[in-house]
């Protein structure tokens, strides 16, 4: 999905999932375009909520079912903003598919190499969230992280 933004640009709304297993190790896809393992997700389609279209996503690169359990995270990229949710896995069974060739499940600390820098920012805020929700007060809010990310493509960080 893409909006106008002040000024004319176009901006793209990206949904990514931080999906841990009962071990808590981390689903990382690799990427059949580039070299690259990410979390998986992507674009959020027209007239799509966020958070359906990151259950439509992982569905698609993974074929696991999964549930959003809460915003982790905001991200923003110079013609991109990005919402990145925790989710547990309902149903399905990993496969590969048209966007990944390899899935693996990866401890925290343990993360591959060639992970995006932006994906590996992500997953850590996540996991910051998830210790600060566990410590939390009963009933007290846990703000999400929020962050401006460079465009590795270009290496350029937003403006703002």
């Amino acid at each position: 999905m893409t909006a106008t933004a002040g000024g004319g640009r176009r901006v793209r709304l990206g949904a990514f999932a931080v999906v841990f297993d009962d071990e808590g190790r981390l689903l990382v896809c690799h990427r059949r375009d580039l070299d690259v393992w990410d979390l998986p997700g992507g674009g959020v389609e027209a007239g799509e909520a966020p958070w359906d279209a990151v259950v439509r996503e992982v569905a698609e690169e993974t074929g696991l079912e999964v549930r959003v359990d809460g915003l982790t995270g905001v991200y923003r990229k110079p013609a991109e903003l990005v919402l990145v949710f925790a989710c547990g896995v309902t149903g399905g069974a990993l496969r590969l598919t048209e966007e990944t060739d390899a899935h693996d499940w990866r401890a925290v600390h343990a993360l591959p190499a060639n992970m995006s820098p932006n994906h590996r920012q992500r997953v850590h805020d996540a996991v910051a969230y998830a210790a600060a929700a566990r410590s939390a007060a009963a009933g007290a809010a846990v703000a999400p992280a929020l962050r401006v990310q460079p465009d590795h493509q270009t290496g350029r960080a937003s403006a703002r």
